[in-house]
């Protein structure tokens, strides 16, 4: 995965990330969990950034915090996110 997202967890099943920037996580049924880390702050050049944040506030893009994603389920399941940020 890209420098931008790091300490993958699952509470059970698989997670296999691979070269190309992308992971594939199999959760191993109802409770599974995947947790990740996201460093906000991203340079874009030399002077300037796509994303910043210091001790006092953070401006970002949401969609690049949160990857998108792709979901194969079996019929009838149902999918549950919870979303929580540790900001300044």
């Amino acid at each position: 995965m890209r420098n931008r997202y790091s300490d993958f967890t699952v509470s059970a099943g698989k997670f296999a990330p691979a070269s190309t920037g992308k992971a594939v996580w199999t959760p191993a049924g109802a409770g599974s969990t995947l947790s990740y880390r996201v460093l906000i702050t991203h340079r874009h050049g030399s002077d300037s950034f796509d994303a910043r944040m210091t001790p006092d506030w953070a401006l970002f893009r949401g969609d690049k915090v949160i990857p998108f994603i792709t979901a194969r389920m079996k019929k009838n399941t149902v999918a549950v996110t919870h979303l929580g940020f540790v900001l300044p």
